[in-house]
Parts: C-alpha cells; structure tokens; sequence
C-alpha cells in the first residue's frame, strides 16, 4: 500500500475491455507468495495454489477483488455475483454481504488503520463504504448518487490512500 498505483484497485479496471477477472494476492497466510483468484467465465470462480487448481464457486462472477481485511496475515476475496449479491471469502467459507447487484467495487485502507476497507458502487442506491476493522459487514453510505469511476489514489499524504469517485452526472 501506498508505493503507487494498483491496478486491482480501480473500477473500471485500467483494461481496455474493463473488468479483468483475475486477483493476485496472498490469499494463504501459510506461505509468502501469492496467489491466483480467476474468473473462468461459466467454468466458476477458481483459486490456484502451490500447482493446485479449486474451485472457489459454480456460480459467473460479474466482479471479484481481493484485500487484506480483518487479519494481517492473509487477504480475502469479494465476489458479486450479479443478482444473488455480493459475497466475501475468507479462505474457507463464503458470507453474503449484500443482497444487492454492486456496479463497481475496490478495495483502499484509506482509515490506515491495516486492514482494507471495501468501496462499492450499488449503482441506484448509491456509493457504500465497509469497514473491516471489527466485522466483514460494517456498512456506512457514503453517497446517495449512483458514481460512474472510482480509484484508489495516494495523493493527500504519502502512505495514506484515498478512495476517490466520480459523479459526471453532478
């Protein structure tokens, strides 16, 4: 965090074609190096390790994205999967977070507090902010208005990301 821009950590994703459909991170806690999330299309939502390919979920995610959230030791993944919502996986299990369709979503520890906190764009019901620092699910609105872009800068204090969104509507 904070040593430049992470391409995971923008919506739409810097790619021409928009969302990418693959995390880096290290979801595993049990060794140092990262591992792969990939979104096979109608194949499922796939986790390789160590030359091992499982399969996280049946189900075509719309998005997913990785951030370090309630342990320093490992990183969790969000997935949203269009109408049955947003779900987050904590290495073992998944919860459902939100019944609801998010548009976009990035992770940013923007209260610098270690753990990641997760943005996200549910489109008509406006931009929302969880806070991992005590539960997988602390929702605060940040905005009513539906946010077209949103992106992880570092540009206030250096060290310190923000979350930054753009409303061209307004």
């Amino acid at each position: 965090p904070g040593t430049g821009q992470d391409i995971d950590n923008a919506y739409p994703s810097n790619a021409d074609l928009g969302y990418k459909g693959v995390v880096f991170g290290n979801f595993n806690s049990a060794d140092a190096a990262d591992e792969i999330v990939v979104d096979f299309g109608t194949l499922g939502l796939w986790y390789y390790d160590n030359g091992a390919w499982t399969q996280l979920s049946g189900l075509n995610p719309d998005k997913i994205c990785g951030g370090l959230t309630i342990s320093p030791g490992d990183e969790e993944i969000v997935a949203d999967f269009g109408a049955t919502g947003l779900w987050y996986w904590d290495g073992n299990i998944w919860f459902q977070m939100s019944g609801v369709n998010a548009t976009g979503m990035f992770f940013v520890d923007d209260d610098d507090d270690g753990t990641d906190d997760l943005w996200v764009d549910f489109g008509t019901l406006g931009l929302w902010r969880n806070d991992f620092s005590s539960t997988y699910n602390s929702w605060t609105q940040i905005s009513n208005l539906n946010a077209y872009y949103g992106l992880e800068v570092d540009f206030w204090v250096a060290g310190y990301p923000e979350a930054v969104w753009s409303f061209p509507t307004h």
